[in-house]
């Protein structure tokens, strides 16, 4: 993996590879189990770090996005941005 960065983030526990996850169009599904607020979150397969993360209010389904997408969305509640 050339972004070295996100490597030791994932391997020390700091940073939760999420590109296994399932997908929900350009958004990947955090399983709330797996929803850890102080961790960063990135898709390794990608090498492209998150930037948000949004509570969908109509189902409270966690979606995750390598853009600010979920952060002053009326439909989501941001519960993670970066």
């Amino acid at each position: 993996m050339p972004n070295i960065t996100m490597e030791i983030k994932i391997e020390s526990g700091d940073a939760i590879d999420i590109s296994g996850f399932a997908r929900e169009g350009m958004y990947y599904v955090i399983p709330e189990d797996r929803f850890i607020a102080e961790s960063d979150y990135c898709d390794s397969k990608l090498e492209s770090w998150m930037w948000s993360i949004g509570r969908r209010k109509r189902d409270g389904v966690l979606l995750a996005s390598i853009a600010t997408d979920f952060y002053h969305n009326p439909d989501f509640d941001c519960v993670w941005l970066k």
